[in-house]
This record gives structure tokens, C-alpha cells and sequence, in this order.
């Protein structure tokens, strides 16, 4: 299936190939914006703070409660926009490439 010669291909070959396999291509998918959200609570560290949101309420420390929530949001706040700018030059150069 994959035998060549040193030559290579033949034209016949590899439009054969193309027709049957199909163009050899990366398929970008981007998350959705809510998967993305989701993954970043779905850690360990995030965890322990909403179970530490969830005992200061039930002890009736309301704003302890709200001062842990806030950081929570900021940092998954801040981890969304750090992870969208890693991946913006990565796009670029890939389309880069593809032209």
C-alpha cells in the first residue's frame, strides 16, 4: 500500500491515491467557548475552591464565600484569554504553511 521506488510516485499513483485516501490535512476544530470554560473549573485546584465556596456558606461567611468566587472566575478568566493568545500564533503559521 505505501511501496514507492526511488523515483517516487507515478502521476497515476498518487491521483489514485488522492482519490482514495483523500488530501493529507489537519482539520482545525476549536473548542467551544463554554467546553473551554468548563475544562478550566474541571481541575483539581478549582475544586477545592468551590468546596471552599460551599463551606463558607454553609458557616454563613457569605462574603469569604464571594471573595473565593471572584478569584475563581479570575483565574479562569485570565487562563482563557492567556491559553487564546498561545494558540494565535499557531493558527497563523499553520495558515502560513497551507498557503
Amino acid at each position: 500500500m505505501i511501496s514507492t521506488d526511488a523515483n517516487g510516485l507515478s502521476s497515476q499513483e498518487a491521483e489514485r491515491r488522492l482519490a482514495q485516501f483523500g488530501r493529507s490535512e489537519i482539520v482545525e476544530r476549536e473548542k467551544p467557548f463554554l467546553l473551554k470554560i468548563a475544562s478550566e473549573l474541571w481541575q483539581l485546584v478549582p475544586w477545592m475552591l468551590e468546596a471552599a465556596i460551599f463551606l463558607q456558606i454553609a458557616i454563613g461567611e457569605q462574603l469569604e464565600a464571594a471573595v473565593i468566587a471572584a478569584l475563581v472566575l479570575f483565574n479562569v478568566a485570565l487562563s482563557y484569554f492567556q491559553e487564546s493568545k498561545a494558540q494565535d500564533p499557531s493558527v497563523t503559521k499553520h495558515r502560513k504553511v497551507r498557503n
